[in-house]
């Protein structure tokens, strides 16, 4: 099972606002593109090449070390995801790597001076910058990051296959991404990350047994039609929770990966990763999330002024924080077409400011300080 579409691009005018909201978080780009130095593009490549090869290298470690230095290769992985992550965010601007990118310079870069963005920032600094990776991939990346920390501060190391489990679910989200929708940045280095990619796909030899051992259990699962390839190791152990609901959780039996999916009238299922909306599918039909999203928004055939009077059939995520309106109600719950996330049968909670209606989103406070959409009170009064 793989994703084989695009992430919708187009933006409503509050989603629009929350972007630009995110951005001037990590760095106001009209103010970022005028005040470091401009830089010659060849420069510019000779270091974004620099910054991808060593991700690959290390990541190609991680695998040599996985069975006689397990230490390492949690090390070695981390420090290529995060290289890699870098280079995506280089690629946008060479300052977004520094932990200050209006202080930015660019000797300070090449010479290994400079103070460049921490792993743990590097996730929210590219949802500012590019709206993605979305926020469930964040988390996964986040965990690898903090898997090294506890390694580098002599914290037990986890068997190979643990960490096996750990890079399969990383190098899945982040081999998604570079195969997607940045396929375009990561062209020139097509090549290495496809044989990366194999070289990567032997970490599933650690989980051959435990395979093997829930193997029987797993036929009988096969037989009533609730096993799916796991996106994650390959294998044919996601177990689905609701095989004939639209949206399933799947929970993998061998690397023990959770999330969702969403299965299409021609039986075919995708994960949903909060940023993906259009799925090429193997049956010959570009599947649209947003086809399904406008089904079942209990609004759509109300007339504008019953819409106003009603309010919106179709709600905000607050889990992937999807640029679009995601939530419908399905089957006597909500739920997020976007990332599978799922609630009650209890309606939305309205921001106290710009009333734009979330599910699992916290509102507390959010007169005075906003919401993913807005500024709030506070800065609007600023303003």
């Amino acid at each position: 099972m793989a994703i084989l579409g695009k992430a919708s691009t187009g933006l409503g005018v509050a989603a629009a606002i929350r972007q630009n909201r995110e951005r001037a978080c990590v760095a106001d780009h009209s103010l970022l593109l005028q005040a470091p130095a401009v830089i010659p593009k060849k420069e510019r490549d000779k270091v974004f090449d620099s910054l991808v090869e060593n991700g690959i290298d290390f990541l190609a470690s991680s695998v040599a070390d996985l069975d006689a230095r397990p230490k390492y290769s949690v090390v070695h992985f981390a420090t290529g995801l995060e290289l890699l992550l870098k280079a995506r965010l280089f690629a946008e601007h060479w300052a977004l790597v520094a932990a200050n990118p209006h202080a930015a310079t660019w000797s300070g870069l090449t010479s290994g001076t400079l103070k460049t963005v921490s792993a743990s920032s590097i996730g929210k600094a590219l949802i500012a910058v590019v709206s993605e990776p979305s926020s469930p991939q964040c988390k996964v990346f986040e965990s690898v990051f903090r898997h090294r920390n506890r390694i580098l501060h002599f914290m037990p190391v986890e068997d190979p296959a643990a960490i096996a489990m750990e890079q399969l679910r990383a190098w899945f989200h982040l081999h998604s991404l570079i195969q997607g929708r940045w396929e375009s940045v990561f062209a020139g280095h097509r090549g290495e990350l496809a044989k990366l990619d194999q070289l990567l796909r032997r970490n599933r030899n650690y989980l051959q047994t435990i395979y093997d051992q829930t193997e029987a259990r797993l036929s009988g699962l096969k037989v009533a039609g609730k096993v799916l390839e796991c996106r994650s190791c390959g294998f044919s152990s996601g177990e689905l929770d609701s095989p004939t609901r639209l949206v399933s959780g799947v929970a993998c039996h061998v690397c023990g990966d959770r999330y969702a999916v969403i299965r299409f009238d021609c039986g075919n299922a995708y994960p949903l990763d909060g940023a993906t909306f259009e799925f090429d599918c193997d049956c010959g039909v570009l599947h649209k999330v947003q086809d399904l999203i406008s089904k079942y928004d209990e609004s759509r055939d109300l007339s504008p002024k019953d819409q106003l009077i009603h309010g919106p059939g179709r709600y905000r995520c607050g889990e992937c924080l999807s640029i679009e309106e995601t939530v419908v109600p399905i089957d006597g719950a909500y739920t997020c077409l976007g990332c599978g996330a799922e609630w009650g049968d209890e309606g939305p909670e309205s921001c106290e400011w710009c009333n734009e209606l979330w599910f699992g989103y916290s509102l507390e406070g959010s007169y005075l300080n906003g919401c993913e959409l807005c500024e709030g009170k506070i800065e609007w009064d600023s303003d």
